[in-house]
């Protein structure tokens, strides 16, 4: 597969907004976990409208629902501690935390997979946090 023009441009627009959200989140005065409340909110009064209007049905069963709710969890510790990051440091420190998306994958998608977790995967994730020790290494001095 070739990338095109329109490739980069949306890869531009992610990492735009990627880099907004963490800079309203250094400068938006309300506390992290409030914040991650009234995003996630605002994110469910939007499915729900687009739920309606594809007349997509509300139901779920408990053990999706379970899942979700764990799933749910882990995002939103994600997004407190992105938060947090970037108010107690600055908005490039928690957006260089991105980088470590690759090693906690490696460690949970083989437990939620019931899978052998891949050495392979382990060492690039290690690599990655590495990486982002030298950097964090550097702001501290």
């Amino acid at each position: 597969m070739i990338a095109t023009n329109r490739d980069y441009l949306k890869l531009h627009f992610i990492v735009f907004l990627w880099g907004f959200t963490a800079v309203l989140g250094k400068l938006i005065s309300i506390p992290s976990v409030e914040m991650v409340l009234y995003r996630t909110l605002l994110a469910a009064v939007g499915m729900g409208v687009v739920m309606l209007f594809a007349k997509v049905p509300f139901y779920i069963s408990s053990h999706d629902l379970i899942k979700l709710l764990l799933t749910g969890t882990i995002v939103a510790i994600h997004w407190i501690a992105f938060f947090v990051a970037g108010k107690i440091s600055n908005p490039s420190t928690s957006l260089v935390g991105f980088a470590t998306c690759a090693f906690w994958a490696a460690l949970f998608e083989p437990i939620a997979k019931r899978r052998k977790i891949q050495l392979l995967e382990i060492s690039l994730g290690l690599a990655g946090l590495a990486g982002l020790v030298i950097i964090l290494a550097f702001d501290f001095d």
